[in-house]
């Protein structure tokens, strides 16, 4: 007997890191063009995107490597021991959904504040640091988004299990 929720999540996962190296790939080509570029707006712009270019590399990554693995460890676990298993995988999961909950909260003020700033500066190299900011935060919040979507279907599932 498999754990079938759990390889809906991960692969669901796993398949976002894809995405995400993907947008990697785009987000390196913009950096390049954004170097050669001499617009100062841009080259604002360069120091968040190359931060998303990161964040997106790292944790695209990250999902793409670990998902597969954590889901096989833990459908041996569940193999093992199903009440403990479904009880374990339920309380992280809660926590982890509570932090993305928050962290959405929080991209989307920083998005605000950006676009704020934006207004406020009269440079245009701090204009485009704040755009950039802005394009950062927004691609965190889509990421963050995606992920806590397939992290409530998963507890829904969980919490039906426990029932």
């Amino acid at each position: 007997m498999d754990f079938i929720q759990l390889k809906i999540w991960a692969n669901g996962d796993a398949e976002q890191g894809k995405w995400m190296l993907s947008a990697s790939v785009v987000l390196l080509l913009v950096i390049i063009l954004m170097v050669r570029s001499e617009n100062t707006v841009l080259r604002g712009m360069l120091i968040p995107i190359s931060l998303l270019l990161a964040l997106n590399t790292g944790y695209g990554t990250h999902l793409v490597i670990n998902r597969i693995r954590y889901a096989e460890e833990i459908n041996q676990k569940f193999k093992k021991n199903v009440p403990k298993t479904i009880a374990a995988e339920y309380s992280k999961i809660k926590n982890d959904e509570k932090s993305y909950t928050v962290f959405r909260i929080i991209w989307a003020m920083l998005i605000i504040i950006s676009l704020i700033l934006c207004f406020i500066f009269t440079a245009d190299y701090y204009r485009g640091l704040s755009l950039g900011f802005v394009g950062l935060f927004f691609g965190l919040l889509c990421i963050d988004t995606f992920l806590h979507y397939r992290i409530l279907l998963y507890c829904a599932d969980l919490q039906s299990s426990l029932s």
